[in-house]
Parts: structure tokens; C-alpha cells; sequence
């Protein structure tokens, strides 16, 4: 069978590169975000956030090496450092609530 219809992910000559990354991009981060709710599903699992990263500009961002080219390719990198630090402080909270606790009662004895 023919197809004379162009395709809607390839250029029509005049576009901007630009343009084309940006919507490739979307349509990256939106399947890959679909398939891991889909797998959730298919695995009885509870729905959670999805992080999408790459270790490049993770690390750039953790180095703090973020230079304009790293920070047009972040998606979730700085929403998953900025989750991992909230979850570290709220443990560490715990944790010396929990020390504290402990001495006090050992105090008392």
C-alpha cells in the first residue's frame, strides 16, 4: 500500500530544528511517563511520581556545573534532587526526634 500522506514526525523542509526537538522531546517525556503508568498498572502497583533523568545533567546539577546546555536538556533531574533533600531532611528529623527521645528516657531512669 502507497502513502502519500507525509509523516507527521518528519519535517516538511522549511521547519526549525528547534521546533522539531522541542516536540520529539514532549513526545518522549509523555510515552515515557504513559509506559511507566501502564507497567504500574499491569503490576497492581500504586501510582507514584515518575522521575525522568539523565545521569549526565544530574550530576552536572549536583556539581553545580549547570551551564545552558545542560539546563535546556533537564526534565525532572531538579525535581527528583529537590524530592531526595526533602525525604533526607524529614528522615534525619525522625531520626534525631527518635535520638532525643531515647535520651530522655534514659535519663529519667
Amino acid at each position: 500500500m502507497e502513502d502519500n500522506e507525509p509523516d507527521s514526525d518528519e519535517g516538511d523542509g522549511d521547519g526549525d530544528d528547534e521546533t522539531f526537538y522541542q516536540r520529539a522531546r514532549q513526545m518522549f517525556i509523555h510515552s515515557t511517563r504513559g509506559d511507566f503508568e501502564q507497567n504500574l498498572q499491569k503490576a497492581n502497583l500504586t501510582k507514584r511520581e515518575i522521575f525522568i533523568v539523565s545521569c549526565g545533567v544530574m550530576r552536572a546539577l549536583v556539581a553545580k556545573r549547570c551551564n545552558s546546555q545542560v539546563s535546556n536538556t533537564i526534565i525532572d533531574e531538579a525535581k527528583l534532587l529537590e524530592a531526595v533533600l526533602k525525604e533526607t531532611h524529614a528522615r534525619l528529623r525522625k531520626d534525631y526526634r527518635t535520638v532525643v527521645e531515647q535520651n530522655m528516657t534514659q535519663a529519667g531512669s
